[in-house]
């Protein structure tokens, strides 16, 4: 899982509303150093967008918080740590990291409003948040899932729709479940179900391009029956369904995908055949990793 950091003031911290609480005297002895003003950290709000998008980002992403302390403030580092504790209480546990050397930390991704301590000489990819290109949680976190080719319609569905758009083409049965299922009590229940019991159902060495359709045949079996049992029974019934109908349609999915040569198909159209490459060996082993990641292929946003 890739490493993902995230600055506090100015990106997951709203700084101005903290100036905002301070009296009249107070921003007239801190002027020009308002982070020097003792437990101002603590009076802040988090920046809009912010807290969704962490939580969205966190299912990906092996996420810390890097921050500077300001040395002059005895206070800051306790009331960022509290502030933490507050709005990220299980996220962020024991995952806060205060260095005025940002460019010391290994990582993947960081998303810092400023290139100051070291955060333009980051190993990985310096995010300027605030920057045209990154101008609020929105484009940031499309930005990040976008390059990781990661789909999730939990962040800001509005404009994620229009991404699926383009997939609904792909697959009539994903199409139905958008236009009449989204947000239905028995899709939520079923999704909900396979993400506990099977955590890789959507992905290729299971149900893989087949899920749309796995779910619409649960759903034509139960929805009827819904309205005729109790909620307990209704429930606990269509998960024994679930459960007993898996592993045959996996199976199925897996024959289909070896029957018809799909991975091979699809490597030779990405990598060359094995006359492209210098050895055997070479060719063996582009193709295991070839597979490992199309085994792991996210398909479809659910």
């Amino acid at each position: 899982m890739k490493v993902l950091y995230f600055d506090m003031d100015g990106v997951l911290v709203d700084f101005k509303s903290g100036i905002d609480q301070l009296t009249p005297e107070e921003k007239f002895q801190y002027d020009g150093r308002m982070d020097a003003v003792p437990h101002i950290f603590r009076k802040m709000k988090p920046l809009e967008g912010a807290i969704e998008a962490v939580n969205v980002l966190s299912r990906y992403f092996d996420c810390y918080i890097l921050s500077t302390s300001p040395w002059e403030n005895p206070t800051a580092a306790s009331d960022k740590q509290n502030w933490i504790k507050k709005y990220f209480p299980i996220i962020f546990y024991k995952r806060m990291i205060l260095s005025h050397r940002k460019d010391l930390l290994k990582g993947d991704y960081l998303i810092d409003d400023r290139a100051n301590n070291g955060a333009k000489d980051f190993e990985g990819e310096w995010i300027h948040f605030g920057s045209s290109r990154y101008p609020n949680w929105k484009k940031t976190a499309q930005y990040i899932l976008g390059k990781e080719k990661i789909r999730t319609d939990s962040f800001d569905m509005n404009i994620f729709f229009y991404r699926i758009m383009d997939f609904m083409e792909e697959n009539d049965d994903y199409a139905s479940l958008f236009n009449n299922y989204l947000d239905s009590s028995i899709y939520n229940e079923i999704r909900s179900f396979l993400d506990i019991s099977h955590p890789e159902w959507r992905k290729n060495k299971n149900l893989g391009e087949w899920a749309p359709e796995f779910i619409i045949q649960i759903i034509n079996t139960w929805e009827d029956l819904e309205e005729e049992m109790s909620t307990k029974e209704w429930l606990a019934e269509m998960y024994s369904d679930i459960s007993s109908e898996y592993n045959s349609f996996c199976g199925s999915y897996q024959r289909y995908r070896n029957m018809y040569n799909q991975i091979s198909k699809a490597f030779e159209q990405q990598c060359g055949t094995i006359r492209d490459f210098d050895s055997i060996e070479e060719w063996e082993k582009a193709y295991d990793d070839f597979k490992q990641k199309d085994d792991e292929e996210e398909y479809w946003v659910f």
